[in-house]
């Protein structure tokens, strides 16, 4: 396996696996120098705006080095199983006494147990250490990587070096906050005392595996599939034509009756279609999650003598309540040689809340576990799907895949000096934007300039400063506010006066292909501080965004934000453009600052929520919107009307919903449960005329005919049958 490693820092080479259970057999982890001094710093990240939600810091704050204590740096790891994970291992959680963005002097913080937050969703243990010539092993340091995802608001997290946050939204109704950590620890023994110290990781070249991550609180492995490799490199995805059903009781102990629902995951079974066209798969960030979910039905019976089960598709208010999606992968796969046939590829992982007695699984399922919860046992699976890029059906092909994930960058240098550091690192696609929650409240706004086009050059560029030509409206930051009323998101609304931004420094720079005389590329700098109070940022790649606490109130945040972006002049002014895979050269003297850099920074916040742009009409009919691209219009039935027809829904009553309800059509049933509407004046909404009840056919048939109607009849039932 090659190590890929890119001017922006550094890069976790994993594998992507389309389907099936792989572990990460090699990486390297490149590291600044083991005598530089180590950085402590707390970053900040906004995850809600619940008043009553609580402000926590996570992770570990590391001072020390390998150096200081005097411990070997190790040349290799080797993952350790599940048994060896213990308490220490776990990540830190600390919940604030105030929700203020400044930490406070008087402030006081609480060690909590990490469950009343957050929900584990894989481990990782490596023992590091460093092996001489004479084959002698002396242990350095454990690497622990964690996963976990929230099952409660939070408003704030702050969080020390090796932790990430992001807020994710699977399910379209709901935000969580997922989590990943990594950190070494150092075991020291002092008598019968064994402590744990956090040191800085370090640059480890060969790793070592005999299984995958640690899937917490596994109880039984019940299906766990693993991807065939071919010669090409492609991977060749297989899953199971029928249903099957496992014949283990997940919740059945001694003299115990089986409790919990009895559930069927996966697809319906679906014609396989076997061809051996090769498909490449690149990432697709931003789609609407409801285009997803994921299928369950409750297994019941209607006759418990015949034993015929029936299968009722559990709807998304109560999948919720019954799993968390702790993992969605969405891929955008289509033929390496024509563009046939384009498909989604959608891998996600659930962790199951409440007690399960008993699951039947289809295609799709690659993984699937019984696990221990707190009451019982319930279930945790992966599953694979395919869905049509134009009409959003599944599909199931057997095919040969093979990821086709690109790292996309710009670069900068000095004219002497040999190295390269990342100016831009581009990871949205031509149709996402950066979406980054701020404060609870605030105007939304929309910043930076989406490129129009990837140019790239054969040669490096070499770059000077020019004047920062104020009259240029391409030099300026494009700054815009999303005009929002009801929730209804209506136009962007471009700022021109500057009064909301207050420039802080501008610069220019006129790049050229070495040796070219092709039209130089403009290399605009902007950064500037935003005086309006912001909820919400929207933001395409080289946009950095920056808060600090205020130096008059704590409470408070300073908004700055720092711009990176290149114009290429066209017929009528400059446009934006995306610059691959150069390398700009600078004069020593210039002190040339690059958005990853900014990026990087303390006050720097992560952008790693990628969203659809709700202002871009789709071009594609594999479009990433729900449903399709019909504009819907107020019209009149007949010219010189008057009349306005209103539908009212009844509001529903307050008894509660049962888990399912067994439904009949009466065919013979000869009364129609009409909708009710009302007529009213079209200029006053002066009430005309209304239905007198839901079976008032005579009114109902002055302004329709041909209505079919159909009725059912339901009844509560639970597993054992109709109650």
């Amino acid at each position: 396996m090659k190590n890929k490693i890119i001017g922006c820092g550094w890069i976790l080479l994993l594998i992507i696996v389309k389907n099936g259970f792989s572990a990460v057999v090699q990486k390297s982890i490149p590291v600044t120098g083991e005598n530089e001094k180590p950085p402590i710093q707390i970053r900040s990240k906004q995850t809600g705006y619940n008043a009553n939600s609580d402000s926590l810091i996570i992770g570990t704050k590391v001072e020390n080095t390998l150096n200081k204590l005097n411990i070997q740096i190790p040349n290799e790891c080797t993952r350790l199983n599940g048994g060896l994970y213990i308490k220490e291992y776990e990540t830190k959680v600390l919940k604030r006494s105030r929700r203020s963005f400044g930490l406070t002097a008087d402030e006081r913080t609480t060690a909590v147990d990490i469950s009343k937050y957050f929900m584990f969703v894989s481990k990782d243990v490596w023992s590091c250490r460093k092996t001489d010539k004479r084959e002698i092993e002396t242990t350095s340091y454990y690497e622990i990587e964690n996963e976990l995802i929230s099952i409660n608001d939070i408003y704030e997290i702050k969080y020390y070096d090796g932790v990430t946050v992001s807020v994710v939204n699977y399910f379209g109704s709901e935000k969580r906050v997922k989590l990943k950590e990594k950190k070494c620890l150092v075991e020291q023994t002092l008598g019968t005392e064994t402590s744990y110290t956090a040191v800085r990781c370090n640059s480890v070249t060969a790793y070592y595996s005999e299984s995958g991550k640690i899937i917490p609180n596994t109880h039984n492995v019940i299906l766990r599939t693993k991807r065939q490799s071919q010669p090409s490199g492609h991977y060749l995805h297989r899953i199971a034509e029928e249903w099957r059903h496992t014949d283990t009781v997940l919740n059945q102990g001694r003299g115990q009756k089986a409790e919990g629902r009895s559930l069927r995951i996966g697809n319906d079974p679906l014609k396989m279609i076997n061809t051996q066209i090769r498909y490449k798969c690149i990432p697709e960030p931003g789609i609407d999650p409801s285009l997803f979910a994921p299928e369950c039905y409750q297994k019941t019976f209607i006759d418990t003598e015949t034993a015929t089960p029936i299968y009722a598709r559990i709807t998304q208010k109560d999948f919720v309540e019954l799993f968390t999606i702790v993992e969605r992968k969405v891929y955008f796969c289509k033929a390496e040689r024509s563009n046939d046939n384009p498909v989604y590829s959608v891998k996600q992982t659930l962790i199951g809340k409440g007690n399960i007695k008993e699951v039947e699984f289809g295609q799709g399922i690659t993984e699937l576990y019984s696990i221990r919860i707190e009451n019982g046992k319930s279930i945790r699976y992966t599953e694979v799907k395919y869905f049509d890029a134009s009409t959003r059906k599944p599909v199931e092909y057997v095919v040969l895949f093979k990821d086709g994930t690109e790292e996309d960058e710009s670069s900068v240098s000095q004219y002497s000096k040999n190295y390269k550091r990342c100016d831009i690192q581009y990871q949205l696609t031509p149709r996402t934007i950066y979406r980054t929650l701020i404060n609870p409240e605030g105007f939304n706004i929309r910043v930076g300039s989406r490129p129009t086009e990837e140019i790239s050059f054969r040669k490096d560029m070499r770059c000077q400063k020019m004047e920062f030509d104020k009259r240029v409206n391409e030099f300026n930051t494009e700054f815009k506010f999303n005009a929002v009323e009801d929730n209804e998101f209506h136009a962007y609304v471009t700022e021109d006066s500057l009064k909301d931004i207050e420039y802080k420094s501008r610069n220019a720079w006129e790049c050229s292909p070495e040796g070219s005389t092709d039209m130089p590329i403009i290399r605009v700098e902007n950064y500037f501080k935003v005086l309006i109070p912001v909820h919400q940022i929207e933001t395409y790649d080289g946009v950095e965004i920056t808060v600090s606490p205020s130096t008059t109130d704590r409470l408070t945040k300073n908004l700055k934000i720092f711009e990176i972006k290149y114009l290429k002049l066209a017929r009528g002014g400059y446009r934006p453009v995306k610059i691959i895979g150069n390398r700009l050269k600078f004069p020593d003297y210039e002190d040339v600052l690059t958005a990853s850099a900014v990026g990087s920074s303390t006050w720097a916040i992560e952008k790693n929520e990628m969203f659809s742009s709700v202002d871009q009409v789709p071009i594609r009919r594999h479009n990433e919107k729900a449903g399709d691209t019909v504009k819907f219009h107020k019209f009149k039935i007949m010219n010189n009307g008057e009349a306005l027809i209103k539908f009212t829904i009844p509001s529903p009553t307050t008894t509660p919903d049962p888990d399912l309800l067994i439904c009949k059509n009466l065919e013979s049933h000869s009364d129609a449960v009409l909708p009710y509407f009302e007529i009213l004046n079209a200029r006053t909404n002066a009430k005309i005329e209304e239905m007198h009840s839901a079976k008032d056919v005579t009114f109902n048939s002055k302004y329709f005919e041909n209505s079919v109607h159909k009725i059912w009849k339901c009844n509560s039932a639970n597993d054992e049958g109709i109650i």
